[in-house]
C-alpha cells in the first residue's frame, strides 16, 4: 500500500450510526469510502468459524494478501488520500485488523445499547435486503464487487440464513443479523430476541474497548459517541477532522446539521418495565464504562 494513503476503519456496534456517520464523512473531498459492508471478505479463510470474534487469529500470509489486495483495489478506485471502511463485525476483530493493517486508523463510534437492541430486533425482524439497510445502488455495487469463486462458502450460508426465514412458518426472524458472538447459537435456543440483541451489542463494544486499550488515543483511534454527535455534530465532526487532517470540515458540519435527525433517543425508556429490566440486567456493567445513566 502507497505510504500516502491512509486506511479507516469506522468501527461500532450494528445499528450504532456508522452507516450515518460514514455518510457525512463521505462528503469530504479528502475521504473515499467502501458503501457497504464486507464480512465476506474479512471471513477469507475463516468461514467454517461460526462467529465474529477474530482477534485471537493470526492471518496467514494468504489471508493478508487476498484482504490487502481488495483493500488497495478501493483506493485506486476511490482516487482520495483516505479510504473509510465500516463492517460491524470489525467491532469483534480490531486486533485481527491491525495485524493486517498496522497503520491504520480506527473510529470507534458507541451509542447507548437499549437504543441499539430495539433497532437491532427490528432488523433480525426483517430481511438482510430490507431497503433501510442497504440501498439497492449500493448491493449493487457490493455483487459488482464480489470475488465470488472466493467468497463462495460465505455466500452459501448467507442465502441459506434468509431462505430459511422466508420460506418459515414458524421463525418470526431470519435466522441471524449482524455481528456473531460465540454464544449466539446456544443464546438462541434460551433467550428472547430483545436479550440477544442485548448481548450482540454488549459483547461488540466489550471486545472494541478491550482492544482499543492496547493503542493510543488521538494518534491511532478515538471515539465518538453517538448521542453527543446527535447533540452537536460541529464539535464531533471537528474532533473527526482533526484525527483524520481533513481540510474541508465546514462541508461535513454543513451536511451534519441538514441530515441529521435529533429524535432517535431513549426509544427504550417506552418498553414495559420487564423488558426494561431484562435490557439493565444485561447492559449495565457496559453501560456504566461508557458514562452512561442507568
Amino acid at each position: 500500500m502507497e505510504s500516502n494513503h491512509q486506511v479507516v476503519f469506522l468501527v461500532g456496534a450494528a445499528r450504532s450510526g456508522t452507516k450515518m456517520l460514514r455518510e457525512i464523512l463521505e462528503q469530504s473531498e479528502d475521504i473515499g469510502v467502501i458503501p457497504y459492508d464486507m464480512n465476506y471478505i474479512w471471513k477469507y479463510g475463516h468461514y467454517d468459524l461460526k462467529h465474529d470474534e477474530m482477534n485471537h487469529i493470526e492471518p496467514t500470509n494468504n489471508e493478508i494478501n487476498f484482504i490487502t489486495n481488495f483493500i488497495n483495489k478501493k483506493i485506486k478506485q476511490s482516487q482520495t488520500p483516505i479510504l473509510i471502511e465500516k463492517t460491524v463485525s470489525n467491532s469483534m476483530r480490531i486486533d485481527y485488523i491491525k495485524k493486517i493493517f498496522p497503520n491504520a486508523k480506527i473510529i470507534h463510534l458507541f451509542r447507548d445499547g437499549r437504543d441499539v437492541s430495539l433497532s437491532a430486533k427490528k432488523r433480525w425482524e426483517g430481511t438482510a435486503f430490507d431497503s433501510e439497510q442497504q440501498s439497492k445502488k449500493d448491493i449493487l455495487k457490493k455483487i459488482i464487487d464480489l470475488p465470488v469463486l472466493a467468497v463462495l462458502p460465505y455466500l452459501v450460508e448467507y442465502a441459506k440464513s434468509n431462505l430459511k426465514h422466508l420460506l418459515s412458518r414458524e421463525s418470526s426472524h431470519i435466522e441471524s443479523w449482524g455481528p456473531v458472538y460465540k454464544e449466539l447459537e446456544k443464546d438462541k435456543k434460551e433467550l428472547s430476541l430483545l436479550e440477544i440483541c442485548a448481548k450482540q451489542w454488549k459483547r461488540s463494544v466489550e471486545l472494541a474497548l478491550e482492544s482499543l486499550e492496547k493503542y493510543t488515543y488521538n494518534k491511532d483511534y478515538i471515539n465518538i459517541q453517538y448521542e453527543q454527535l446527535l447533540e452537536n455534530p460541529k464539535k464531533e465532526i471537528e474532533n473527526i477532522s482533526v484525527f483524520l487532517d481533513i481540510k474541508d470540515k465546514n462541508k461535513l458540519i454543513e451536511y451534519a446539521n441538514k441530515e441529521i435527525r435529533n429524535n432517535n433517543q431513549n426509544k427504550w425508556k417506552k418498553l414495559n418495565l420487564e423488558n426494561q429490566n431484562k435490557l439493565n440486567d444485561i447492559l449495565t456493567p457496559t453501560l456504566k464504562k461508557l458514562d452512561y445513566e442507568i
